[in-house]
C-alpha cells in the first residue's frame, strides 16, 4: 500500500530529510504525498538544485570510471577529466532548470496556480535517485547479465516521465491532459534527446 506522508503535521514536513524526500518521490508517488513535497519549505530551492548537481556529479565520476576501467577508454590527462565532469554536471543542472521553468510556464497557461519552487521541489526529489539507479543500468554489462539496458534505460525515462506529469498536477491543480501536455512538450520538443543521451550515453 502506497504510504502517505500528507499525515505528518507541521514540524515534521519540516524537517524531512533528504531520504525521506527521495524515497518518497521516486518509489511513492501519488497526489498527497507529491503535494505535501511541494509544501515543505525545509525543501529549498538551493537544496533542490544541489541534490541534482552532486547527484549528477557522482554519476557523471561513476559512468567515467566505469568508461575507463571496462571499456579501455581514452585517458586526457586529470585536466581533461576536470574539465569533463564540471562541464557534464553544470549541464545536467541547466538541462534540469530549463525543464522545469518550461513545464512550470505551460502548467500555468493551462490555469495551473502553483509555483516554480514548488514543482522543482518534487522533481528534484525524485530527479537525484535516478541517477543512483540508472547506475545500475551502467554496471550490469560487467557482470554479462541477459539484460538489455537500452530498454531499460528507456522504460526508466518513461517512469520519470509519468513522475513529472504527476509533479505537474499535483503542484498547479490541473487536469491530467492539461499536466501531460505540460510535462511531454518540453520532454519531448526540447530534452528528450539530451536526457536520454545523459542517461545511456558513456562519455
Amino acid at each position: 500500500m502506497v504510504e502517505d506522508i500528507s499525515s505528518n503535521d507541521a514540524t515534521d514536513q519540516q524537517t524531512i530529510t533528504w531520504r525521506e524526500a527521495w524515497l518518497t518521490a521516486l518509489f511513492r508517488p501519488n497526489l498527497a504525498n507529491y503535494r505535501s513535497l511541494a509544501k515543505n519549505t525545509n525543501i529549498t530551492r538551493n537544496r533542490a538544485y544541489k541534490w541534482v548537481t552532486v547527484s549528477g556529479f557522482f554519476y557523471t565520476l561513476y559512468v567515467l570510471a566505469y568508461n575507463l576501467i571496462y571499456r579501455q577508454g581514452e585517458f586526457r590527462g586529470l585536466a581533461g577529466i576536470a574539465v569533463f565532469l564540471i562541464s557534464t554536471t553544470l549541464l545536467v543542472l541547466i538541462v534540469f532548470v530549463i525543464l522545469v521553468l518550461i513545464s512550470n510556464a505551460i502548467a500555468k497557461l493551462f490555469g495551473g496556480d502553483g509555483e516554480f519552487t514548488e514543482l522543482i521541489r518534487i522533481v528534484a526529489a525524485f530527479t537525484a535517485p535516478a541517477f543512483i539507479v540508472n547506475s545500475v543500468f551502467v554496471i550490469i554489462p560487467v557482470f554479462q547479465m541477459p539484460l538489455n539496458t537500452q530498454i531499460l534505460s528507456v522504460i526508466f525515462v518513461a517512469y520519470l516521465t509519468g513522475l513529472f506529469i504527476l509533479s505537474v498536477k499535483a503542484v498547479h491543480r490541473i487536469g491530467w491532459a492539461a499536466a501531460t501536455a505540460s510535462s511531454i512538450v518540453p520532454v519531448f520538443v526540447f530534452l528528450f534527446g539530451p536526457t536520454v543521451g545523459i542517461l545511456t550515453s558513456t562519455p
